[in-house]
């Protein structure tokens, strides 16, 4: 019985804690509360603060699926295996025209 009580507590502590740090490491703002007032929540009331937080607190992702999330910035650079040149170059070296 112990164990089940001290991995509980571990479990909660665990949660807490990452509740907290992902309350207060983020860089878009929180949903519905501001950063310090979620924070305190989370403190006051453990397990349900840290469930809210995850469950309706935490932002948006940066890029995402849903509409209203910018769509993610354009490739710049390209795998040897798709850039025309390369692949013109290498067959050319291949079949020994360009030594």
């Amino acid at each position: 019985m112990i164990r089940v009580a001290l991995f509980m507590f571990i479990v909660y502590v665990a949660l807490v804690i990452s509740a907290l740090a992902d309350c207060l490491g983020g860089e878009l703002p929180p949903k519905h509360l501001p950063r310090p007032l979620w924070a305190l929540v989370i403190l006051a009331l453990p397990l349900v603060g840290a469930v809210l937080w995850f469950a309706t607190g935490r932002p948006k992702p940066l890029f995402g699926g849903s509409a209203d999330t910018p769509a993610p910035p354009p490739r710049t650079t390209r795998a040897p295996d798709d850039d025309p040149d390369f692949l013109r170059d290498l067959d050319r070296k291949l079949k020994g025209d360009g030594s």
